[in-house]
């Protein structure tokens, strides 16, 4: 039980990892440039998927 969870746990933190440079490499080729408010908006987006 203790070893599922476990997984599951990295299974998580992997698709997380995934988000993150997906939409950071969007945004950048939308943008050309990142700045703090597109950063937070990319934090608040990547919070709702997480």
């Amino acid at each position: 039980m203790v070893a599922v969870a476990a997984e599951n746990e990295t299974l998580r933190e992997e698709r997380h990892q995934k988000y993150l440079q997906t939409f950071t490499h969007v945004h950048e080729q939308h943008t050309g440039q990142s700045n703090p408010s597109s950063s937070n908006f990319g934090s608040i987006v990547l919070f709702i998927f997480a």
